[in-house]
């Protein structure tokens, strides 16, 4: 920093001068000065110009705007995307009320009972069979008798012996 410029002879090479100009404005504004080919000149000063950069409110509100916008273009895709899924579920309505389709729940459970109670007397059904079949071969053996060939006089027949030796009468 220098009150007052060197001469072309008195300057040094690889020196750059600061002299502060007294009609320049503000205080830290000097220009810059060195020695090229045997000449002082001037470089440029130290002033800045931030005329066409951006202020750190400046950014702030851009940044506060633009986040805003994001948010609400996020928002509005979607509610556009929940419309269409709407539009679609709407276009296709399901058929059966809640109530509905309980009842269908109802009836399903019944027939699967049905069909467990059914089970078991098939079950039972089979027991018996087999219980009935055991005692129309006791019941043959006992005659002499086959009872699918035998006419129904004969099985009469056999009944009213049975009935008479037991005492009670008339057979039939």
């Amino acid at each position: 920093v220098v009150q007052q410029l060197p001469t072309d002879q008195d300057a040094r090479a690889n020196v750059i001068y600061l002299y502060q100009d007294p009609n320049a404005s503000g205080n830290d504004v000097y220009e810059e000065w060195m020695l090229i080919n045997g000449t002082l000149t001037m470089i440029g000063d130290t002033s800045t110009d931030l005329t066409n950069y951006a202020t750190q409110t400046y950014v702030g509100d851009r940044i506060t705007a633009a986040s805003t916008q994001i948010i609400a273009d996020a928002v509005a895709q979607a509610g556009t995307a929940a419309d269409a899924k709407d539009a679609v579920i709407l276009a296709a309505p399901e058929s059966y009320t809640d109530q509905q389709v309980q009842g269908l729940e109802d009836a399903i459970d019944a027939v699967d009972t049905k069909a467990d109670t059914n089970a078991t007397n098939i079950t039972n059904l089979g027991v018996t069979v087999r219980s009935n079949t055991d005692r129309i071969a006791s019941l043959e053996n006992a005659t002499g008798l086959s009872l699918t060939e035998a006419t129904e006089q004969e099985i009469r027949g056999l009944f009213a012996v049975q009935n008479s030796g037991s005492g009670s009468g008339s057979g039939s």
